[in-house]
């Protein structure tokens, strides 16, 4: 089976028996490097992020241990509003997914100066939330390497034994319209923005109930985590403004896909929020 994802690094993906094969056209090393190095961030009990195997330099790719997940955390979201899964199973994930992005921003390196180059389309929709194109509002405490892509389809969610819950976090491209390059050091507003921005609206269209209703709870049970896991301290309203950003950024409506809720309506929820906090 093959799949073809849009992505920075234009990435083909080839599952076979066994592994996952990932065909990366540009920068192949600093992939293998990157992946490695995240892996390495792992915690058993918790969360993984995707272990490469082989670098295959004559064909430009990467073989990863091939994960095979309940579902991904998108669909856990449908589940939800289906009610096959209780809310808790969900905010407990979120939990995970907090503590996972907290260990990428608060662990990940490399050697040698980077700077960050956001897409000419997120810095003009940045600018019109009012915040800085080129990130020069926020203190460089704030700043990380970032995972890249830190969206619904790329964490997996499996059970474990015992009814707990286990995330797979995959894919680390550049995911073009909110982050270029590999090794990318950048607000951290930007992974985290990415994934609020789903929190808060990227959902289908059955799941819209469930983003309205927990959409706000869900958003500080990642954000509790993740600030416990970094000793960060984030602004809402900034963070908000990034997710709305990420939006606009992206072309079409989210995952492409028939039923996703259009671009204008997700914004509009996400903007009230600006609004309502800034003239709180």
């Amino acid at each position: 089976m093959v799949r073809l994802r849009k992505a920075y690094a234009r990435v083909q993906i080839r599952i076979d028996e066994g592994t996952v094969r990932k065909a990366y056209h540009v920068d192949i090393d600093q992939e293998y490097d990157k992946a490695r190095r995240l892996h390495e961030l792992s915690n058993p009990e918790r969360y993984a992020f995707g272990k490469p195997t082989a670098l295959l330099l004559e064909e430009s790719s990467i073989e990863f241990e091939l994960v095979r997940p309940s579902m991904t955390l998108y669909r856990m979201i449908d589940s939800v509003a289906s009610g096959d899964i209780d809310i808790g199973r969900l905010l407990a994930v979120v939990g995970l997914c907090g503590e996972a992005l907290g260990a990428v921003h608060g662990a990940l390196s490399v050697e040698g100066p980077r700077i960050w180059a956001p897409p000419e389309s997120f810095a003009a929709a940045l600018e019109r939330y009012g915040c800085s194109g080129s990130g020069d509002d926020v203190d460089r405490s704030l700043y990380a390497f970032g995972h890249g892509d830190f969206g619904f389809s790329n964490i997996l969610v499996s059970d474990v034994v015992g009814g707990g819950q286990y995330i797979t976090v995959i894919d680390s491209s550049g995911n073009g319209y909110t982050s270029t390059g590999v090794f990318s050091f950048e607000p951290v507003y930007v992974d985290s923005g990415l994934f609020v921005s789903g929190l808060l609206g990227r959902v289908s269209l059955q799941s819209q109930h469930v983003a309205r209703e927990w959409g706000s709870r869900l958003m500080e049970r990642f954000l509790q985590s993740y600030e416990a896991s970094t000793s960060l301290r984030l602004d809402r309203r900034m963070l908000i403004s990034y997710a709305c950003a990420s939006i606009r950024a992206y072309r079409g409506n989210y995952f492409g896909k028939v039923g996703a809720l259009p671009r204008r309506t997700i914004l509009w929820w996400l903007e009230r929020q600006i609004r309502g906090r800034h003239a709180s």
